[in-house]
C-alpha cells in the first residue's frame, strides 16, 4: 500500500498529527484547498475539519479571496468545491454575489449598425456575440427609441 493510500484510510485526526506542518504549509503556500486535497485525499468536510484542528481558518482565506474580487467560478476551480457551496459561504459571510462573467453591454447604436451591415438578425447577433433573440429584442427597442437618445443601453 502506498503512503498516500495509507494516509487516505486513516482518520483525519491522525493525518493531521502526522502532517501538521505539511498541511498548513501547503494551504498557506498555495492558497488552494484543491492542492491540499490532492496531497491529503479526503472529502471537503474532513479536510476542512483537519485544517481547523491544526489551527488554520479556511473561512478567513475565503474572505480574503472574496475581498480580492475573485468570482465564485474562480474560487470553485481553485478549491475544487461547488460554486453553490462557494456562493453559500459568500452569502453567509456577508459578501455580495460576484458574477463570474460581467454582462455584455452593447449600445443601441452598435445594434443598429450591426443590423445595417449584415441585413438580418442572426448574422448581426453573431457579429456582436449576442443571442439572436436578445439581439432581436434589443434591435426592436433601439428602433422604438431612435427618435430619442440613440446611444442608451437597453437591458
Amino acid at each position: 500500500m502506498t503512503t498516500s493510500a495509507w494516509i487516505a484510510r486513516m482518520p483525519m485526526k491522525y493525518v493531521q498529527a502526522l502532517n501538521h506542518n505539511e498541511i498548513v504549509g501547503l494551504i498557506v503556500r498555495t492558497r488552494s484547498l484543491r492542492r491540499v486535497r490532492e496531497r491529503f485525499p479526503g472529502g471537503r468536510t474532513a479536510v476542512l475539519k483537519a485544517l481547523s484542528d491544526v489551527g488554520f481558518d479556511f473561512g478567513a482565506l475565503l474572505e480574503e479571496q472574496f475581498r480580492e474580487g475573485k468570482s465564485d467560478v474562480e474560487l470553485s476551480a481553485l478549491h475544487n468545491l461547488s460554486t453553490k457551496w462557494i456562493a453559500a459561504e459568500r452569502k453567509k459571510r456577508g459578501f455580495d454575489a460576484k458574477i463570474g462573467r460581467p454582462a455584455k453591454t452593447t449600445t443601441d447604436n452598435e445594434i443598429l449598425a450591426a443590423f445595417e451591415k449584415h441585413g438580418n438578425y442572426s448574422a448581426a447577433a453573431r457579429r456582436l456575440r449576442l443571442n439572436r433573440e436578445t439581439f432581436t429584442r434589443r434591435y426592436k427597442a433601439a428602433i422604438a427609441g431612435k427618435a430619442g437618445d440613440g446611444g442608451s443601453q437597453a437591458p
